[in-house]
């Protein structure tokens, strides 16, 4: 799966687990990537979502 895949899969309606996975992802690219203002705001959404989890 390529990162843009990744990013796309973020906007979808996921079950709890598998947006769990996708936000660990999201944030793992994050640091490897110059990221877009929209996929950066896509891993700003990610980290929320994570933290809010706990």
């Amino acid at each position: 799966m390529t990162y843009k895949e990744i990013f796309n899969e973020w906007t979808e309606d996921l079950p709890h687990r598998r947006k769990v996975q996708v936000a660990e992802e999201l944030l793992l690219i994050s640091g490897n990537k110059d990221l877009t203002p929209e996929e950066q705001k896509k891993v700003e959404e990610a980290k929320k979502y994570l933290l809010q989890r706990d």
